[in-house]
């Protein structure tokens, strides 16, 4: 809501379309992860992606 206060169906919008653009950019990189190194890293690759968003939304409240 935050960009663009005074068009909340704009906002929702583009809020739908990051979560599913996410979704999407989030399977193809673990489905090429997997198939590159196997399942036995996943749950690394898991973690670094929390760290990664937790210091982007970190990022976010600094601005």
């Amino acid at each position: 809501m935050s960009s663009a206060p005074k068009a909340p169906d704009f906002a929702n919008g583009l809020f739908l379309t990051s979560v599913n653009l996410g979704t999407t950019i989030g399977a193809g990189v673990a489905g090429i992860i997997i198939a590159q190194i196997g399942t036995e890293y996943i749950l690394f690759v898991g973690v670094l992606t929390l760290v990664l968003g937790f210091i982007c939304i970190l990022l976010r409240l600094e601005g």
